[in-house]
């Protein structure tokens, strides 16, 4: 066990996600980019599925745009895809999420961290291995809440 703590930035995805409704423009990431990227973190979340819906239909911005611009000025630093193998798109077809991937994979974002809402680790054995197939790595949530039902010992045999 190490006493080393590492921190994950999340300014370009979850800041823009959560504080600015994606509204965070390409042009105004940009120049952030090497910045954050010498800071020293671990890694950086960097792009998420439903910015294509986002940028496309009301920024007129080509998202493909922040992927290939935005990776060029981040050097150092190991870059995320926040989703898994599943989709903001809803009901896409496996074989799309799949080269999607692939294609962030190509730009250079290696690791993602995916959930499942019940915590049901037989259902991410399948996606891993399809996410690990492709070249990317993969963290898997343990989602927590509140209730009877999630007790300390819940969570201690599913960490397990």
């Amino acid at each position: 066990m190490t006493n080393e703590v590492k921190f994950i930035d999340t300014t370009v995805r979850d800041g823009n996600q959560s504080l600015w409704a994606l509204n965070m423009r390409v042009g105004a990431m940009l120049p952030a980019a090497e910045y954050i990227d010498q800071a020293g973190y671990e890694s950086i979340e960097f792009f998420l599925s439903v910015m294509f819906k986002k940028y496309v239909r009301e920024h007129k911005e080509n998202p493909w745009y922040w992927l290939r611009e935005g990776t060029k000025r981040i050097k150092k630093t190991r870059l995320r895809y926040h989703g898994g193998m599943h989709s903001a798109f809803e009901k896409t077809p496996h074989a799309i999420l799949k080269l999607f991937i692939e294609r962030l994979v190509s730009y250079g974002l290696t690791l993602t961290r995916t959930s499942n809402c019940w915590n049901d680790y037989s259902a991410f054995k399948e996606e891993i291995a399809d996410l690990k197939s492709v070249g990317m790595d993969t963290v898997a949530n343990l989602i927590y809440s509140v209730s009877p039902r999630h007790t300390d010992e819940y969570y201690a045999k599913k960490a397990k």
